[in-house]
């Protein structure tokens, strides 16, 4: 782009000087429509423009925050009619994103000196631009240049939406900017999956992206914590807070609330919890013993039962969990509602007592929850398993039986098939319950004829995964050895199964089960690479394959090269398994794929090193710390420490030093590894007498290589002459 085009392109920030564009926002104001932020055409063409420079992008910094200083420049004096038009309201949120401190700071010092926040947080589409804008000044609250005057205008702002709390949170849109302003006060930001309305929610992913807030603030000012809590005390005391709990609009404000005292004030954050237990009736004393408690089956009071057992103290959740749960796991488990926040329940209950308890009651009852589709409890159960491994036998077994494959033990290797699809063995293979089992050849045949092809299920893919990371998945492992190559192929094109034989792969099973997987898919890999999702299938596969099943998987790609080279899903094979190496350069090929699994193992071997060491170290410290508290104490009473323990505590500091050196040993040589050899610089007078001396090198070389020629024919000529004389 040349000077002038840039230039030009810079300023295109600024409206043309013309007379046209002097026209006010309220004359061009259709007064017959009553539409609010209603703009002129020629102000709607101006903010398209903007829109198509913003899309297109920027040469450098100085360009966009000259272009971005040249809007805010119009918008002076109109934030509020700007952001109530519902094009311009995202052109503004996009601006808002790229915008500086000072320029945020103007922004919002020019709504609330016009006394327009609260109509702002009132406005469908204002009210996301002032979202926007009271989010995104946070970080430069710590600026040393303009931290200053971001946090009065901050202030001010969040002052004026608090004042009316009690309007605002039952408000469809003024609940939002109040949930920012919450956030803001506390210095943290609260995952959207919490502050979202339900019908934003339901157009997300489905993939869980947690709750965990995050800290903007390392050091929140004190005015905003005061604010912050005068805020709670207010709702607080509102008539009914089961009122807000039950209210759509109202219990995501209440649920942020709950996240962000955790981190801002965590006495404040006691007794909200404490208020939210008594008032809706969650003590033991109030309950049913037959029915789950109501705030759990409510289909929007539950979303707020899953923040309070997530952030609720330890000694609140215990409570909690004795009055609510205590023997109703069942119920609450085959509940459509109620089973969402016994999720959170088992994930926070893994390393408690009571987790004994829960796991005994749900896993006699794994049917159940399958046959009503509540698969996410199941999978739950799975994850904690996975850290208490005395409970993994007892879940497998129960999963056995749940699918119908315990028993006989010939059914055993259809675990795999039958939870990755979500069926239990006689849907699958279409065997009717009511036949004999005992006849063995008539299963067999029945099993061969009937048998349904291969659908897997996402939430048995992951099910799947989580039962592979136990210590013992002997009967998976089989299981997968067990399916015939047309499922094999089946699971490796589908969008789940893909991920399912990555895991396999890459989990803790035998290296020889793993080539006898690849063996089992052999003559089906090109059919695979060629999928969409099976392409992806043959790069997880070959990254963690052997040297032995890399050439198998290699050899039978190869021989079809031209047609992996032309198709649009088996040219990323093609590469990632270096297929013209391993065709024209076997050897090259052979020792850059040694090369990558050496390096592999290496690294791994290093980060299970370093986390060893690093628990180490930290028992070390423990221990050396109680030893110094002694110490000291023992100091001031006059008494020293014994010289067996202080020779011990010497051959400690030794040991850990040489684990330091040998750590810093082992970066050296990386380093050197990585770096590239260095070029010296040679002059012409140089060059000319290494050449020298480079040709008289060759010379004399190559009268060695004569001589030696001569002498070794000599040496020849009479040995022949020395085995002619023997044989006479």
């Amino acid at each position: 782009m040349s000077a002038h085009m840039k230039q030009k392109r810079v300023q295109f920030g600024k409206k043309p000087h013309h007379k046209k564009y002097h026209k006010s926002f309220d004359e061009s104001e259709d007064s017959g429509s009553g539409r609010i932020g209603r703009l002129d055409d020629d102000t709607m063409g101006y903010y398209r423009r903007v829109s198509e420079a913003l899309t297109e992008g920027f040469q450098d910094q100085t360009e966009q925050e000259l272009f971005v200083s040249n809007v805010f420049a119009q918008v002076e004096k109109q934030e509020l009619k700007v952001s109530q038009n519902q094009t311009v309201s995202h052109i503004m949120e996009k601006l808002l994103g790229m915008s500086s401190g000072k320029q945020l700071s103007g922004f919002l010092q020019g709504l609330h000196e016009a006394g327009d926040v609260c109509n702002a947080a009132k406005d469908r589409f204002a009210a996301h631009v002032l979202q926007t804008a009271i989010l995104t000044a946070v970080p430069f609250v710590e600026d040393p240049d303009c931290g200053s005057d971001v946090q009065t205008v901050l202030l001010a702002v969040c002052k004026a939406v608090t004042s009316k709390v009690n309007e605002f949170v039952y408000h469809t849109y003024a609940a939002h900017v109040l949930s920012a302003v919450v956030e803001v006060l506390a210095g943290v930001k609260v995952p959207e999956q919490v502050t979202r309305s339900r019908l934003s929610q339901g157009q997300m992913h489905a993939k869980d992206h947690g709750r965990e807030p995050k800290v903007v603030l390392k050091k929140v000012p004190v005015p905003f914590l005061d604010e912050l809590r005068r805020t709670v005390q207010v709702i607080m005391q509102v008539d009914s807070i089961v009122d807000l709990l039950l209210n759509q609009v109202a219990s995501p404000v209440v649920a942020v609330l709950l996240l962000v005292l955790k981190t801002a004030d965590a006495d404040l954050h006691r007794e909200l919890c404490k208020l939210i237990t008594k008032s809706c009736k969650l003590q033991a004393k109030q309950l049913n013993e037959n029915t789950p408690p109501a705030m759990l089956t409510h289909p929007i009071a539950s979303h707020v039962m899953e923040v309070l057992i997530q952030t609720s103290p330890d000694d609140q959740f215990n409570k909690l969990c004795s009055s609510c749960f205590k023997g109703r796991y069942k119920q609450v488990a085959l509940h459509a509602t109620a089973n969402f926040v016994l999720q959170r329940v088992i994930t926070r209950a893994v390393h408690t007592d009571m987790f004994e308890e829960l796991f005994s009651e749900l896993s006699s009852c794994i049917e159940d929850m399958l046959a009503v589709n509540h698969l996410g409890v199941v999978i739950r159960l799975a994850e904690a398993c996975v850290q208490r491994p005395t409970q993994q036998g007892a879940l497998m077994v129960a999963l056995l039986k749940a699918f119908h494959c315990d028993a006989p033990k010939e059914r055993q290797p259809t675990c795999v098939v039958l939870i990755a699809s979500l069926t239990t063995y006689e849907i699958y293979f279409g065997e009717d319950t009511k036949e004999d089992e005992g006849d063995k050849e008539g299963d067999k045949s029945q099993t061969k004829s009937s048998k349904k092809s291969l659908t897997i299920n996402f939430h048995g893919s992951l099910l799947l995964q989580q039962l592979l990371k136990f210590k013992n998945c002997a009967s998976i492992s089989a299981g997968f050895l067990a399916m015939t190559p047309d499922d094999l192929v089946a699971m490796a094109c589908d969008p789940a199964g893909s991920f399912l034989l990555e895991a396999f792969m890459t989990s803790g099973v035998n290296e020889k089960k793993k080539d006898k997987l690849i063996d089992r898919l052999k003559g089906h890999c090109i059919k695979v690479a060629c999928n969409r999702n099976g392409s992806r299938t043959i790069d997880s596969l070959f990254a963690a394959a052997s040297m032995r099943s890399k050439f198998t998987i290699a050899e039978e790609l190869a021989a079809k090269i031209d047609q992996l080279a032309g198709d649009q899903f088996g040219r990323h094979v093609h590469r990632n398994c270096a297929l013209n190496h391993f065709k024209y350069r076997r050897g090259q090929w052979k020792e850059l794929q040694g090369r990558e699994t050496k390096k592999r193992k290496l690294f791994a071997e290093i980060i299970g090193e370093e986390e060893d060491s690093t628990k180490k170290k930290k028992k070390k410290k423990d221990k050396r710390a109680a030893d110094d508290v002694y110490y000291k104490e023992m100091v001031v009473l006059g008494v020293g420490m014994s010289d067996e323990h202080m020779e011990e505590d010497a051959d400690k500091d030794q040991r850990a030093e040489q684990q330091t050196k040998d750590e810093d040993d082992i970066q050296d040589i990386f380093k050197k590894m990585t770096k590239s050899p260095e070029k010296k610089q040679i002059s012409p007078t140089e060059r000319e007498k290494v050449s020298k001396h480079k040709r008289t090198d060759v010379v004399s070389d190559s009268n060695a290589d004569s001589e030696q020629r001569t002498s070794t024919h000599e040496s020849h000529g009479k040995s022949k002459k020395k085995k002619k004389k023997k044989q006479k």
